[in-house]
């Protein structure tokens, strides 16, 4: 994340980092870059990056555009550049979930409700405090595994097989994989 307008103008937060989505069954890989805008020059909100046939270690697709406008997806073998999505006409879809009552203690929206809640109302303290409580429970909680030498593993993830790096297809800078046939 990256913090502009601090010196001056207005402040505002950009995310900027690669994303990779692989598909080992078929050999594709998305490589999507969120582009920061340049201190002279660019735009807000860019996008860029290619779909890829690993196999062949060739590019398919480019991908371009800006991630809350208008995405483009442009086949490399004929040139042609078509709209991807339209994120001004796309309407919201909320996730489904459980009731709070029913998620285990873990789950994302029930461990964070007091960071979200906190948010929602613009407080940026209780935020920050609640956020640190969580994070000091979970240092703790990996120090006393530590110290009792217990072996954690994600419920929903696996070790990629070899390790870090390991030897699984298309997963070779990976530690972990979702744990599911997909």
């Amino acid at each position: 994340m990256y913090a502009r307008g601090i010196l001056f103008g207005k402040m505002k937060y950009e995310l900027g980092d690669h994303s990779y989505v692989r598909c080992p069954e078929t050999g594709l890989m998305a490589d999507i870059e969120f582009k920061t805008k340049g201190y002279f020059g660019g735009v807000y909100n860019a996008i860029g990056g290619v779909i890829k046939d690993t196999k062949n270690n060739k590019d398919l697709y480019e991908l371009s555009g800006l991630w809350n406008d208008e995405m483009f997806i442009k086949d490399l073998a004929t040139g042609n550049k078509t709209l991807l999505f339209n994120a001004r006409g796309a309407r919201e879809t909320y996730p489904s979930v459980r009731p709070l009552e029913e998620q285990e203690e873990r789950e994302s929206q029930n461990l964070w409700q007091n960071v979200t809640a906190a948010v929602k109302n613009k407080d940026h303290h209780a935020a920050t405090d609640e956020k640190f409580k969580i994070e000091d429970m979970q240092r703790q909680e990996a120090a006393r595994r530590a110290d009792e030498g217990i072996d954690w593993r994600p419920r929903l993830f696996r070790p990629v097989q070899g390790g870090p790096g390991g030897s699984e297809e298309g997963e070779e800078d990976l530690d972990f994989i979702i744990n599911a046939k997909m």
